[in-house]
């Protein structure tokens, strides 16, 4: 009973969308702004004509003048918002969700007003049109876009019972139910392709990024990322660090066991130093790199890298576990200061780990600008 519960929970959170949101929260809270300005956008360019339209009918046709100062009103409260959203929230992605719901709440309450109280003798177009179109800019729980629309739906539903007489009433009120349900149907639908579309945007990216053996960065986005930190002066510790005579293993035990290998000192790299704003990358064949993020002493990076090496020498093999494994590493240490590219930096530890391998293997050597203890 309690598994079938279970199954039947993590089915209902997949179908309402949670865990997907909750997973990518900050691409979602990003596309959500994207998506405001573009509804604004739409909002301006779609009330504009729409007014001009009303008022050059006016007299012609049976048009409401109140619904027209409304499309004109519009289109000015999206310019100003656009220019609100575009410059002091650019960096506020976060604050855009309950903001986006209170707009368009705005904007549908005085599509209600408009459909009910400032023009009771016609049937309502404009609201059922807007409570289809509106919430599709928002990717969201399902359960809450549901919600917002239906609620909605009901503030629509008692106005119109309150300022129309009974056969208008009954027209809008089978609109409104056929429009709700299409637009919950609708949004279900758009935002279940979007955020698919977000999961393989995502994967696609993470798949151009990691090194498919390692699963850590590859060397074009590590250093694209260690040339960022160094280019804003961040202090750090950079080390490469390689395995000693990993040919020999590819040669006397086959390339899978060397990609074992690989692979075991891949994952201890990334489990001991992989933490926080630290960076862990293979660079190519076994040379990988590391950034470890702060203001080193020298003795803070030599326990490090020691532990590093002694982390090496416990790695044991499936099928060869008394082959002893060991690594030589080169580091240089970075202030934000002393080194004006990442170049530099990669050269001067470049430069330590040929000579950790001249010294004798399985050690390491700092060399480049350090603190004093």
């Amino acid at each position: 009973m309690k598994m079938a519960l279970k199954e039947f929970s993590e089915k209902a959170d997949y179908l309402l969308g949670n865990k997907r949101i909750k997973a990518y929260k900050e691409q979602v809270d990003e596309l959500n702004y994207k998506n405001f300005l573009n509804f604004l956008v739409f909002c301006g360019l779609s009330s504009l004509p729409t007014s001009l339209i009303c008022f050059s009918l006016q007299g012609i046709v049976d048009i409401s003048i109140s619904g027209a100062w409304g499309f004109l009103a519009l289109f000015f409260f999206a310019t100003v918002l656009w220019l609100i959203a575009f410059f002091p929230l650019k960096k506020h992605h976060r604050h855009i969700l309950p903001l986006f719901y209170a707009i368009e709440t705005c904007i549908l309450g005085v599509g209600i007003a408009l459909g009910t109280f400032l023009d009771p003798n016609h049937m309502a177009i404009t609201f059922v049109l807007m409570l289809n179109l509106l919430p599709i800019f928002i990717l969201d729980y399902h359960w809450r876009c549901w919600s917002f629309q239906i609620l909605l739906s009901i503030a629509f539903t008692v106005s119109a019972y309150f300022s129309k007489d009974r056969v208008i009433f009954g027209l809008d009120l089978t609109n409104t139910l056929l429009f709700l349900f299409t637009g919950i149907g609708i949004s279900f639908f758009t935002q279940e392709d979007r955020i698919t579309n977000l999961e393989n945007s995502l994967r696609l990216k993470k798949e151009a990024e990691v090194d498919l053996l390692t699963g850590l960065l590859n060397r074009g986005t590590g250093v694209n990322k260690l040339t960022a930190l160094v280019n804003n002066h961040k202090a750090g510790c950079f080390a490469i660090a390689d395995l000693d005579d990993f040919k020999s293993i590819n040669d006397a035990f086959g390339h899978m066991t060397g990609d074992e290998a690989l692979i075991m000192f891949s994952k201890m790299l990334k489990n001991f130093f992989g933490k926080g704003d630290n960076l862990v990358i293979r660079l190519g064949g076994d040379e990988f790199a590391l950034w470890l993020n702060g203001d080193f002493t020298f003795s803070e990076v030599e326990k490090d890298l020691s532990l590093l090496i002694q982390l090496t020498k416990e790695i044991r093999l499936k099928e060869q576990a008394d082959y002893l494994i060991t690594s030589s590493v080169g580091c240089s240490i970075s202030d934000g200061l002393h080194f004006k590219d990442f170049n530099e930096l990669y050269a001067i530890a470049d430069k330590a780990l040929y000579r950790a391998k001249r010294e004798g293997k399985g050690r390491y050597v700092i060399e480049g600008f350090a603190k004093n203890n």
